[in-house]
């Protein structure tokens, strides 16, 4: 994997009360840091817009849960109904679609300083769900693939693939178009984006570990002793919660990503990514 110099932004703008100007950028350059900040920016900004569209993908789960609190458990050992548990995985996949491209929608409008409604996102979300959940399909097939062929290339594929769900929606692509944009994309900048990840990822665990104390769910004391516990009706939608928050973050992530690599790369401006949900 190739990658190439980073770029120091040389100033923000945030001319609207709900939209996130990106920074402007010199042609070929890229930060991860202003990935970073912009996401976090966009997201605490509009976290009320964001949650509201998760929570539709969350609430079916949390009353499976908290109707039937074995049913995980029973899918985990295959007590379950393999009928049930198909529907069950389907119809998650399917909302996770259409989360993914109400997410990228209000992302990319947002951060071409544009004001979006719920309602607007919502519909874009349908529109793109079918094509987004065999993207998925095909992203989790292509990482088992490189998975089995040691640690290394299914992190290879991951950083190739990532983008693909943002291709899709603001490209209005196909899953295999998607996945081959993505991939162009990423060219040259794979390190960096391997390095966020690995960010992102150590940023999620440490606020997965503060929302398992807030629930009492944490396994152990600060003393490393395991702490055997059983999570009530309170840990589990603090728990639910905190999945909410995690998908919100990755997607909201990867969208600014797929925005700040195609200004990077292709001179593309906000309002010009956006452009194709007008």
């Amino acid at each position: 994997m190739s990658d190439q110099n980073g770029g120091i932004p040389s100033g923000t703008s945030d001319s609207g009360a709900a939209g996130v100007s990106a920074p402007a950028m010199a042609p070929g350059t890229l930060s991860i840091g202003t990935v970073f900040s912009v996401t976090l920016s966009i997201l605490f900004t509009n976290f009320h817009r964001f949650f509201l569209l998760a929570a539709v993908t969350w609430l079916p789960t949390l009353a499976v849960i908290l109707i039937a609190p074995s049913f995980q458990a029973d899918m985990m050992t295959g007590a379950a109904s393999p009928v049930f548990i198909a529907a069950y995985v389907i119809v998650s996949w399917l909302l996770v679609s259409w989360l993914y491209g109400a997410i990228t929608h209000m992302a990319c409008v947002l951060l071409a300083n544009g004001d979006v409604s719920i309602v607007a996102s919502m519909v874009e979300g349908l529109k793109r769900g079918i094509p987004v959940f065999f993207v998925m399909v095909l992203q989790g097939l292509a990482m088992m693939v490189g998975f089995v062929f040691l640690v290394i290339p299914g992190v290879i594929v991951m950083t190739m693939l990532f983008i693909a769900v943002p291709a899709a929606v603001a490209e209005r692509k196909g899953p295999f178009a998607a996945l081959s944009r993505s991939a162009a994309l990423t060219k040259g900048y794979r390190w960096r984006i391997f390095g966020a990840g690995i960010l992102a990822f150590l940023l999620m665990l440490a606020v997965g570990v503060a929302f398992g104390i807030a629930a009492g769910t944490f396994p152990f004391t600060l003393s490393g002793e395991l702490i055997q516990t059983a999570p009530g009706t309170a840990a589990i939608v603090i728990g639910s919660l905190f999945e909410a928050v995690q998908y919100l973050f990755i997607l909201v992530f990867a969208s600014v990503l797929y925005h700040q690599i195609r200004v990077a790369k292709e001179g593309s401006s906000a309002e010009e990514i956006a452009s194709v949900f007008d």
